[in-house]
């Protein structure tokens, strides 16, 4: 079973473009500013989320329950 988080309002592609820009601005503000460790964290947090939102946007056949369980970690013997 699969399921799709996409929104009929929202484009997968905004999203990512957004995301994108938020990223972009971390590491823009993450140079510019004295609270490096902070925002150097923020950055690392959210870099997996935007990986997560390219696969949504560009790959329309991305099955996140099978991509998650594809993990080793994660994978449960039969």
């Amino acid at each position: 079973m699969s399921f799709c988080l996409r929104s009929p309002s929202l484009s997968p592609h905004f999203l990512f473009f957004f995301s994108f820009l938020l990223f972009f601005f971390s590491l823009l503000l993450y140079f510019t500013s004295l609270l490096h460790f902070t925002l150097l964290y923020f950055t690392l947090l959210y870099l997996p989320f935007l990986v997560f939102l390219f696969c949504l946007a560009y790959f329309p056949s991305f099955d996140i329950p099978s991509f998650v369980l594809s993990f080793p970690f994660l994978s449960f013997p039969k």
